[in-house]
C-alpha cells in the first residue's frame, strides 16, 4: 500500500510539473506559427544580386523579411538585379563581397565608381558605431590645391590624375605635418592595404584604387551571435522595450516552438520567452 501511494504521489508530482510548464508557456498556438515563420524568413538563403550570390543573414535586412531578422544600419538594397548597395554614414557603398566566417564586408564609396579622378570635397571615412576597419585597410591623406613656396615638404607624392601637379598625397593620417596650410583642402580616405602599395608604385591611379573599396568589419552581434549560431540559434534583433535599449534575440528549437533567448555576459539558454538588453 504505501509504495501503491509512493507511485500515485510520483506520478502526481509529474504531472502537476508537466501541466505547470504548458500553463507557463508564453506563446499561443498563433503565436508559436508566427515565431516558427520568423525563424524560417529569418534563416540564412542565396540572396543574388549582380554578380554576388551572398548566404544573407543578421545583421543585414533585406526587403521581403521581418525586421527582426537583421539590425538597423544594415540594410542591402539591390539596384535594377545588378548593383548591391548599403548606406554607411549617410553614403552609398557598393558592396563587393561579405565573409561571415571572418565578420568582413568589402565595400566601396559610390562616388568613386567609374571615376578615374574623383574631387574629394570630404573625408571618405565611416561610422564607427557600426562598422571598424580591419588590418587590411590603411588611411591615406590627400592634400588638394596646393602652393608651396618653399618647396614639397617630404613625405608627399604627387597625384598624377589632377591638373597642374598642386595635389598630393602622404600614407597615414598627414594632417599634423603642417602641410594642409597651404591647399586648398584636406581629405583623408581609407583603401585596401595591397592597393595603397600599388599606388605608392605608380601602377594604380588614385581613381583605381579608389573603386576597390575598403574592407570593414560590422559590431552588431559582437559577443553574443557566435554564441547562439554555435548553440544552433539564429541572431535576431528587436527594439519593442520601452527603454531606449536594443533587445537582441537568439531563435532556437524548444518544446517543439521556436522562442526566443536571452544571454548578457554569455550565452545561456531559457525556456521562456525572456529579454536580454545590449547595445
Amino acid at each position: 500500500m504505501a509504495k501503491k501511494l509512493q507511485f500515485v504521489s510520483k506520478m502526481f508530482l509529474q504531472l502537476f510539473f508537466f501541466f505547470f510548464l504548458l500553463s507557463s508557456t508564453p506563446l499561443s498556438s498563433s503565436q508559436t506559427n508566427e515565431e516558427t515563420q520568423t525563424y524560417l524568413d529569418c534563416s540564412p538563403r542565396p540572396f543574388i544580386c549582380g554578380g554576388l550570390n551572398i548566404n544573407i543573414s543578421f545583421p543585414f535586412q533585406i526587403d521581403g523579411r521581418p525586421p527582426s531578422c537583421g539590425h538597423p544600419g544594415y540594410a542591402l538594397r539591390c539596384i535594377k538585379n545588378t548593383t548591391l548597395v548599403t548606406t554607411i554614414s549617410d553614403r552609398e557603398y557598393q558592396v563587393l563581397a561579405i565573409d561571415y566566417a571572418n565578420v568582413h564586408i568589402a565595400v566601396a564609396d559610390a562616388r568613386f565608381i567609374g571615376n578615374s579622378c574623383p574631387v574629394l570635397a570630404d573625408n571618405a571615412t565611416v561610422d564607427l558605431s557600426l562598422y571598424n576597419y580591419t588590418d587590411l585597410d590603411k588611411a591615406v591623406t590627400l592634400f588638394m590645391n596646393c602652393t608651396f613656396s618653399g618647396g614639397l615638404p617630404p613625405g608627399l607624392h604627387n597625384l598624377s590624375c589632377y591638373a597642374g601637379n598642386s595635389s598630393f598625397y602622404v600614407v597615414g593620417d598627414g594632417s599634423s605635418n603642417g602641410a594642409g596650410e597651404s591647399c586648398g583642402s584636406v581629405v583623408q580616405v581609407v583603401m585596401h592595404q595591397a592597393v595603397v602599395d600599388l599606388v605608392m608604385k605608380d601602377e594604380v591611379g588614385l581613381g583605381d584604387a579608389l573603386q576597390q573599396g575598403l574592407t570593414l568589419t560590422w559590431t552588431a552581434g559582437d559577443g553574443w551571435c557566435d554564441a547562439c549560431v554555435a548553440d544552433g540559434g539564429l541572431c535576431g534583433y528587436n527594439s519593442s522595450l520601452v527603454s531606449k535599449k536594443h533587445l537582441h534575440l537568439c531563435w532556437w528549437l524548444v518544446f517543439f516552438s521556436w522562442q526566443r533567448s536571452c544571454h548578457q555576459e554569455s550565452f545561456r539558454r531559457s525556456q521562456v520567452c525572456c529579454a536580454c538588453l545590449g547595445v
